[in-house]
């Protein structure tokens, strides 16, 4: 593989995420997440208490962008923090009742979104698409592991 093509793919990657998450801050504006907050909040909605350091990890974002979102969430009454009965030096944070409330909606507009954004994109092109992210997907999975 070429430099360039090494390249092109990071740019369209991060192109395509800036463009979404840009689509997303408006369309979701109404539920008050921003980019940040979205990806903390997906993070957490399955329920599982997260330390700090596995959020950051997640949303791939420096600790302290990842803890002033949380600053804001617990203000906003979404998520709350807690000590880790078994290791007191490690702090849990997970989702209060009112942010599961939000969840519906959110996978709503989520949905209508993404679907407005592939609308004219046909379904074999769909399928080449998702065949390729797959693949690079499991390759990426494959070699991260340590």
């Amino acid at each position: 593989m070429t430099k360039n093509k090494i390249i092109m793919i990071f740019e369209l990657f991060r192109n395509i995420n800036r463009a979404i998450n840009k689509r997303m801050d408006c369309r979701l504006g109404c539920l008050k997440f921003n980019p940040t907050a979205l990806y903390i909040m997906i993070q957490l909605m399955d329920g599982e208490k997260k330390t700090l350091k596995e959020l950051s990890i997640g949303a791939n974002l420096a600790n302290s962008t990842v803890s002033e979102a949380i600053d804001r969430l617990e203000k906003e009454g979404l998520v709350k923090r807690e000590r880790d009965t078994a290791d007191k030096r490690r702090v849990l944070i997970y989702v209060t009742e009112k942010a599961l409330t939000y969840k519906k909606e959110f996978e709503e507009k989520n949905l209508k979104i993404l679907q407005d954004i592939l609308k004219d994109i046909s379904d074999e092109d769909l399928n080449c698409i998702l065949n390729g992210l797959t693949k690079l997907n499991d390759v990426v999975k494959e070699r991260s592991v340590i």
